[in-house]
């Protein structure tokens, strides 16, 4: 039955999706108004974000710092600043930084933003929080706008980010990352192993026809 919807959507949403996000919008949730440029992935018509938001709600976050890697429109990013994390969110997509910045102004919210390819340009500091919601299909992206969706023939994107992650967290922090069921579970293992990284299931959710878990990342003992 899920494999039916998917292919529903795939046929008769998808066209009609690809067709309202030529052009910049807004969205709402819960009072946050969000700006999504064209290109940037649209918090309002996929599962994860709201399923890492209803997750986060029960986390205590006020006055930690957080780190929103892959962070989109910044939705999230909002979310937490409202209720009193010190958040920076990091986007490798330009125009994601510009909904940022500009949603921030909106919601009358401080959140530092910075273009970066994963840590590249992020400040050299640790974080109590860290939250990736990542590309996770197995496909070389062919535009920037597609790396929030694909993460390399080989997992490139996974091998980079357990090769770059361990200065920015302490054993105290907490870093969580967020998937569908259709990954590629094993393989993502393999690497965050490879790399001296456990990941442990933490969270799980079905949303429609979707199923969205959460992972704790945490080192090898």
């Amino acid at each position: 039955m899920k494999r039916f919807y998917k292919k529903i959507a795939e046929i008769f949403v998808r066209p009609v999706l690809l067709y309202y996000l030529r052009k910049d919008r807004y969205y709402s949730y819960e009072g946050t108004k969000v700006s999504v440029k064209k290109g940037v992935f649209h918090p309002g018509f996929f599962f994860s974000t709201k399923f890492f938001l209803g997750f986060l709600q029960k986390a205590n976050i006020a006055n930690k710092t957080l780190l929103e890697l892959g962070a989109g429109s910044g939705l999230i990013s909002m979310m937490c600043a409202k209720r009193g994390a010190i958040v920076t969110a990091v986007d490798i997509n330009p125009l994601a930084i510009e909904s940022i910045r500009e949603s921030a102004k909106l919601n009358n919210l401080k959140v530092e933003a910075y273009q970066s390819d994963l840590f590249t340009s992020v400040p050299k500091k640790t974080f109590d929080y860290i939250i990736i919601n990542p590309p996770y299909y197995r496909r070389q992206a062919k535009t920037i706008e597609q790396q929030a969706w694909f993460a390399g023939e080989n997992f490139e994107y996974f091998v980079a980010l357990f090769s770059s992650i361990d200065p920015y967290f302490t054993e105290d922090s907490k870093v969580f990352i967020c998937f569908s069921e259709d990954c590629e579970f094993d393989t993502i293992q393999e690497i965050a192993r490879k790399h001296g990284y456990n990941m442990f299931f933490t969270y799980g959710k079905k949303i429609a026809w979707e199923y969205n878990v959460l992972f704790l990342i945490g080192r090898y003992r």
